[in-house]
């Protein structure tokens, strides 16, 4: 499957939560970094956690900065504008 990757401007794109699989096809895509901000596991342990990724990144030469965040974290009105 491929990755789905929405591109915002000639610096920035987004995507989904990758696998350890999508690294291979960002760094054929020419991407020189990842920004991971999801907590480890957040989707059940058959996700990947941010050290395996940031091991694969490197195998690539890829920069993968890790900046975790949790829904806890935001205040309620900041969820419901999520939720939108």
């Amino acid at each position: 499957m491929r990755l789905d990757i929405t591109k915002l401007d000639h610096k920035l794109s987004v995507s989904g939560q990758i696998s350890i699989d999508d690294i291979t096809e960002i760094a054929a895509a020419g991407y020189r970094s990842i920004i991971c901000n999801r907590p480890d596991y957040e989707g059940g342990e058959n996700q990947p956690g941010s050290e395996e990724l940031e091991a694969t990144a490197k195998l690539l030469d890829i920069l993968l900065s890790i900046y975790q965040s949790e829904w806890v974290a935001y205040p309620q009105s900041a969820r419901k504008l999520f939720k939108n």
